[in-house]
């Protein structure tokens, strides 16, 4: 399940929203046992367009997780979520588009297998020619 809620940006503030979601537990392939996991998250979501130099758009999240740690019974991880991506116009063909995602640990050390911090970075380039756009982009782990 995943819910969100939202407000329209306007001249002076982002757009804002808020989501939610619970991932509930799943049957495991060829069992009939549950695999007994629930995993929770929240996240702030803020979103504005700007017109810099070039226009662009810019988007960003913050929020926390509880993750249930796959590997070790009755164990959770509570981690920080976070997110930030633009887009980037250069010209009316042009546009540079880079994300940055991921998860922080909160507790001392790594934390259980399955919950410790990740992070993702993307960055792209969106070309639009003959009323089609082609998107570009490399990843980064």
């Amino acid at each position: 399940m995943d819910q969100v809620q939202a407000s329209d940006e306007t001249a002076r503030g982002p757009a804002l929203g808020f989501r939610f979601g619970v991932q509930a537990s799943k049957l495991e392939s060829g069992t009939r046992h549950w695999t007994n996991q629930t995993n929770a998250y929240g996240s702030i979501l803020v979103g504005k367009s700007l017109v810099l130099p070039a226009v662009s758009n810019t988007f960003g999240n913050l929020g926390i997780a509880i993750l249930s740690a796959p590997t070790q019974s009755f164990t959770q991880n509570d981690v920080l979520t976070y997110g930030a991506a633009g887009i980037f116009r250069l010209n009316k063909q042009f546009s540079i588009a880079g994300e940055v995602n991921g998860r922080a640990n909160t507790r001392p050390g790594d934390g259980p297998i399955g919950t410790e911090s990740q992070s993702e970075a993307r960055l792209g380039m969106q070309i639009r020619a003959s009323g089609l756009r082609f998107d570009f982009a490399g990843i980064k782990d």
